[in-house]
């Protein structure tokens, strides 16, 4: 039979009959080649690492509240003698006297120049450090704002009189809550726990205290944890309101503070744990293993909480393959990975006797 394409081509010099050898020829090579490579890859097996992308979903949940308990004091602020003037710079280096500040306080303190300076004797009890502070009695008549004294030029202010209406309260650099109970004395109700000798900077001056009423201590529950001065944490709420005391449900706040590494129990061990996740009522995260149910957790900062604890099967078994740079021949364009995603393949696991997986889904 003819066939004329091949008749066309006999144009090139060849005839017909030639040309329908060689290809006939190539045609079988490729034929042989593809048949070889398919019957390759039916049984081949590859291998790579892997790691587990989810697992068993736990939630740890508070059989009980937490409340906080913070303490209120009921104070009067004492106004200083007049007559009382901070040392706020050391003129010589610009900047408050600090700890090196070591004047001799027997030294006659200079006000101006000359015959005219005004001169005021000094004594130890005349110069007092209030916490970072300085400041000297230099009495009533004293309107300077600068002296000279054992070798330091100093610039002074004189101490505020006790403000009517306080606008910031700090205790110890934190600013803190406070309502106004008088006046005349100036007399606060502040959110925090004082005691005799403290002070308060009001307005950013310092000022002494005197303590009106405290919290009765008698009143705080048995079993509590210090969470900070004057605030304490307890899963007992009281029945009746108590003076100078504020109650909080504070449960989320707790959960927020609680770490595996705070949790204690047998055999509670979590280092490979996953999306630790805190909420307004539980705690929830992801864990590989699968751990007792029946483990009894404990916070050793309120030992008398105890927890409920809930687990999810997972119902999927997602992993993540890792390439494997020695089963991928730097000449092969195609990785290793690939043949995972083919069709009609098996997914066996080394560390499980070869079990082979039932794949359900898959994202490449």
């Amino acid at each position: 039979m003819v066939n004329f394409y091949y008749e066309a081509l006999k144009e090139q010099g060849q005839s017909a009959d030639e040309l329908h050898k060689q290809v006939s020829e190539s045609l079988n090579l490729f034929g042989r080649y593809l048949h070889t490579a398919i019957s390759a890859l039916k049984n081949k097996e590859v291998k790579c690492q892997w790691e587990p992308v989810s697992g068993y979903q736990y939630q740890l949940k508070p059989k009980s509240r937490i409340y906080q308990w913070q303490l209120w004091t009921e104070i009067r602020i004492q106004g200083d003698e007049p007559g009382w003037f901070w040392i706020t710079k050391d003129l010589d280096d610009e900047q408050p006297p600090g700890l090196d500040f070591q004047p001799d306080v027997e030294e006659t303190i200079r006000i101006g120049k000359g015959v005219h300076a005004q001169k005021i004797p000094c004594s130890a009890e005349q110069l007092q450090r209030l916490g970072s502070r300085w400041r000297l009695f230099l009495g009533t008549e004293v309107e300077a704002k600068q002296i000279n004294w054992s070798g330091y030029r100093l610039e002074i202010e004189p101490v505020q009189a006790v403000p009517r209406e306080p606008q910031t309260l700090r205790f110890k650099g934190e600013e803190i809550a406070f309502s106004i109970v008088n006046t005349q004395p100036l007399q606060l109700k502040v959110r925090a726990e004082l005691h005799k000798g403290d002070r308060v900077q009001i307005n950013d001056n310092d000022y002494a205290i005197q303590i009106v009423r405290a919290f009765d201590k008698k009143q705080l529950p048995s079993k509590l944890f210090q969470y900070a001065e004057g605030r304490y944490w307890t899963c007992n709420q009281p029945t009746l309101d108590l003076e100078l005391c504020e109650i909080q449900d504070i449960t989320s706040e707790y959960l927020s503070t609680l770490t595996p590494e705070k949790l204690t129990g047998e055999n509670w061990d979590i280092k490979s744990y996953q999306d630790w996740q805190t909420t307004s009522q539980s705690i929830r995260w992801t864990l590989d293993n699968r751990i007792n149910q029946t483990i009894k957790l404990k916070d050793e900062r309120l030992p008398e909480l105890t927890f409920d604890l809930t687990i999810t099967e997972p119902d999927k078994k997602w992993i993540q393959l890792l390439e494997d740079t020695e089963e991928n021949d730097e000449d092969n364009v195609q990785s290793t990975l690939e043949h995972f995603f083919s069709d009609n393949i098996s997914i066996l696991d080394a560390n499980e006797n070869k079990q082979p997986y039932k794949i359900i889904g898959a994202n490449y």
